[in-house]
């Protein structure tokens, strides 16, 4: 069974901003960034400061004003930044043509550049969202496929059924 679709940039960035909120130390470093980047910026501002001979008091109005900017506006910079990084990480294969071929052993990603195979036994779990459904491999990485690559909604199902199959029967299989 295979499905065939074009790889768009909010795939990848729907899946992102999945880990972004679902796992703890993604988010706990993206804390550190908020917090440490202002403390940066606020002693370059000093240095500035104490080079032009600011007095202080005007330098902790600016410097309050832009902590308190920087803090609530770094959801939206770093949705911006994403975006960016993914549009650029894509560029040569933006909208490449990939296509996902279902087989009782496991799932192969057949791309232009490449085919990776994952069997069943190293999904771990299976996610659906709004838009995409996301085969876990690893902690933070997995296979995005998609609503839209598929025909209609009774084929998201036909697929989805055959890879609760097949991970069941991997699962009962006894071990050798």
């Amino acid at each position: 069974m295979e499905i065939t679709y074009r790889i768009q940039t909010t795939d990848i960035f729907d899946f992102k901003m999945y880990c972004y909120r679902q796992f703890p130390n993604l988010r706990k470093q993206l804390f550190g960034i908020r917090i440490v980047l202002p403390m940066i910026l606020l002693s370059i501002l000093a240095l500035y400061v104490v080079e032009s001979g600011i007095p202080a008091f005007q330098l902790l109005w600016i410097s309050v004003l832009i902590v308190t900017l920087y803090i609530i506006t770094f959801p939206l910079l770093y949705r911006i930044a994403l975006w960016i990084s993914i549009s650029i990480t894509l560029w040569p294969s933006k909208n490449a043509k990939a296509t996902l071929h279902f087989e009782e052993r496991g799932v192969s990603i057949i791309m232009p550049e490449r085919t990776t195979t994952f069997d069943w036994e190293i999904i771990r779990r299976i996610v659906q969202t709004k838009t995409c459904y996301f085969l876990f491999y690893a902690p933070t990485n997995a296979i995005v496929i998609p609503k839209h690559a598929f025909a209609s909604p009774a084929e998201m199902d036909h697929v989805l059924a055959f890879i609760d199959e097949c991970r069941i029967k991997i699962a009962e299989a006894p071990d050798v």
